[in-house]
């Protein structure tokens, strides 16, 4: 057993790099700050209440000043000033705002949704109120985004009965009903952009949320709705004498009906772009009642990836990363080979991801930084993706920190490129802003695409962009 600090990972920005997002848009601009097609104006549909438009639309109208860093912060790198979203400063981008393209959910058709008795159809009939509104938006000319802004009143509707199992969430039912509009949706919660309501909010959701600072709060939105614009606000930095890499991401999920678990892939290239794949049926193991792909589904699977790769970037990459939460079996590993080998991939590399109940304890007065590394055999290390952050100069998280559990099923490079990969991808989440993020942007993404994708039928189109579903 050997142990290391990984070094923080700096990101690529439009005019140089740095180690955390925030920071590097402040200084740096945008990844594609120079590209013709980046978002300069971002059109922006909003649906919702009266109250709840004119409550997100002047909130976001008002990020486009700057917010000042949170008042009390004894740690200024934590907390950095929002610098206002307009052409000229942070994202070199603008949000637009026009009343056709805002659509008001009827207070009476609200009240309705109380007469549904079954929660599941009730959340159905609310994101179908919502997925009706965009129509007319998208026939007279689609916005980049579309807000999407459920009130109090509506999420109230959907507050389980203790000790309930099952229940849908409206963010991911309707995510999955406005596939049928060429445009992604933001789902903004009220307590976003009106704190004093995050605590009825927490009551109401039976989910509850630590209150960010305004201008933490800015940050997040703004990087989501950038990025739902077809922005890059960063990328990874990749070496010139690096393999032309992408990452996959697969993990299985239950379709609605409880059927088997399905799985699915996600891939990414250092600016983040995903595109979306959905597999075939998967089989629970006997062993260990783990969900695995049959051999034929994985070569499938893989090969259905690889297609819409080269379908986006007009070549196959040299080098595939496969990342999954449970083991790889035998049958799939003989398939992804197959798949990697017919499309003359030079390498393949299968690397299981999950949590770990090891931990580890330092001299130092503190959790173990962010980057600590352990190799424990030749297979199998840990990672701190979350902990103390140097350039914080404290941990950020409110929960003790667990590490990472990496395992080497079928790898070429050493353990430690693995680790310092894995602790870049966890940048790559365009939710989040900061440097406390658990997972990397494969796995975390194919989970929250299962947790949409299961509410869509099998054989329906589905969104191929990772925006759809973030």
């Amino acid at each position: 057993m050997r142990g290391a600090l990984l070094g923080e990972p700096e990101l690529q920005f439009g005019r140089g790099r740095h180690v955390d997002p925030r920071f590097g848009l402040l200084e740096l601009g945008p990844a594609d700050s120079e590209a013709p097609a980046a978002p300069r104006t971002i059109n922006v549909g909003v649906i919702g209440t009266q109250e709840t438009i004119e409550g997100v639309t002047s909130w976001l109208k008002r990020c486009r000043k700057p917010i000042a860093a949170r008042a009390e912060a004894k740690q200024p790198n934590l907390f950095p000033p929002f610098p206002g979203f307009t052409a000229d400063v942070g994202f070199e981008s603008e949000l637009a705002f026009d009343s056709r393209n805002q659509r008001t959910l009827a207070p009476r058709d609200i009240r309705g949704l109380a007469k549904i008795a079954d929660l599941n159809a009730r959340v159905e009939a609310a994101a179908a109120m919502f997925v009706e509104e965009m129509r007319p938006i998208c026939d007279r000319a689609i916005p980049h985004v579309i807000v999407c802004v459920p009130p109090l009143e509506l999420l109230q509707l959907f507050t389980p009965k203790p000790g309930a199992s099952g229940v849908h969430q409206l963010h991911d039912v309707l995510k999955a009903r406005a596939m049928v509009h060429p445009v992604p949706v933001q789902y903004v919660l009220p307590g976003t952009y009106d704190e004093s309501k995050l605590r009825k909010q927490n009551t109401v959701t039976g989910r509850p949320r630590q209150q960010q600072d305004e201008a933490t709060r800015a940050w997040n939105l703004h990087t989501a709705l950038y990025y739902k614009a077809g922005g890059y606000p960063w990328a990874l930095v990749r070496q010139p004498s690096d393999l032309q890499t992408c990452f996959i991401g697969i993990s299985f999920y239950k379709e609605n009906d409880e059927s088997l678990a399905t799985s699915l892939a996600q891939v990414f290239n250092e600016r983040g772009e995903g595109v979306i794949v959905r597999g075939g049926p998967a089989k629970i193991s006997k062993a260990d009642r783990q969900p695995y792909l049959p051999r034929d589904d994985a070569e499938r699977l893989l090969r259905d990836a690889l297609g819409q790769y080269r379908g986006e970037h007009r070549h196959l990459p040299a080098r595939v990363v496969i990342h999954k939460t449970s083991r790889f079996t035998a049958e799939e590993i003989e398939g992804l080979e197959a798949a990697a080998d017919a499309d003359h991939v030079d390498m393949l590399e299968l690397v299981t991801v999950g949590p770990s109940s090891s931990r580890f304890f330092t001299p130092r007065h503190g959790p173990p930084l962010r980057g600590t590394h352990v190799v424990l055999d030749d297979r199998s290390q840990l990672l701190y993706t979350t902990g103390s952050v140097p350039f914080y100069e404290t941990y950020p998280g409110p929960y003790v920190p667990a590490p990472l559990g990496i395992a080497l099923d079928s790898a070429e490079l050493a353990p430690q490129r693995h680790a310092t990969e894995l602790l870049s991808l966890t940048k790559l989440n365009w939710n989040h802003s900061r440097l406390d993020g658990r997972d990397p942007i494969t796995t975390l993404a194919a989970r929250a695409i299962g947790n949409i994708l299961r509410h869509v039928a099998p054989g329906a189109p589905i969104g191929k962009r990772y925006g759809f579903y973030m």
